[in-house]
């Protein structure tokens, strides 16, 4: 197989992904849009954290919200906890490596805050960490997460939301993860802003 070739696989399986997602993920996403913005629009915030590549899509999203996605629109509260390198690195060597965002969530998290998670491996015991303190402090949480890790799954609450990954790929999860981001954010921006 010749580079332009593997290209196309590329290109084949990153469709094949958005194809399974579009039939899979849409009422999740509307679950979890709504959850976002009447936490927002209740005066809490949005915290975040994710694994490896997941907590760029964090700082990103959180950007987004601060920021604006498609249209302005007043600022809306949103952390991520992978921000600040000093801090992961005086919790992940003072404390228990794994509780890096629990201890965050624990010091920042307010009843009624949403904790967002992103991840496109399972089985990270940072997200188990970070989700049993969300439920400790009562925040609700939306999951990004391969649909086989159930340990992810197993840490929900019915009230919270799980917009799963339906592929095995990490790369083609991150690809997914990322337009998943981008319509939580545009579906936040409408149901502020109306159409």
């Amino acid at each position: 197989m010749d580079d332009k070739d593997y290209l196309r696989t590329i290109f084949a399986a990153h469709v094949e992904l958005m194809q399974m997602a579009a039939t899979g993920a849409v009422d999740s996403l509307s679950r979890a849009s709504e959850l976002i913005f009447h936490t927002l629009l209740s005066g809490h915030k949005l915290i975040g954290c994710g694994d490896a590549a997941g907590t760029s899509l964090v700082r990103y999203f959180c950007t987004l919200l601060l920021g604006r996605c498609e249209r302005r629109r007043p600022g809306l509260p949103a952390v991520s906890l992978a921000d600040n390198t000093g801090t992961l690195m005086a919790i992940h060597d003072e404390f228990d490596p794994e509780q890096v965002f629990a201890r965050q969530i624990n010091t920042l998290g307010q009843a009624g805050d949403i904790l967002l998670v992103v991840c496109s491996a399972p089985n990270r015991p940072r997200i188990s960490g970070a989700t049993a303190a969300a439920h400790e402090r009562d925040l609700g949480i939306v999951a990004l997460g391969p649909e086989e890790d159930s340990a992810l799954e197993r840490s929900l609450l019915p009230s919270d939301v799980l917009i799963a990954l339906p592929g095995t790929d990490q790369t083609r999860n991150q690809e997914l993860n990322l337009v998943y981001l981008h319509a939580l954010c545009e579906l936040i921006d409408r149901q502020l802003l109306g159409e």
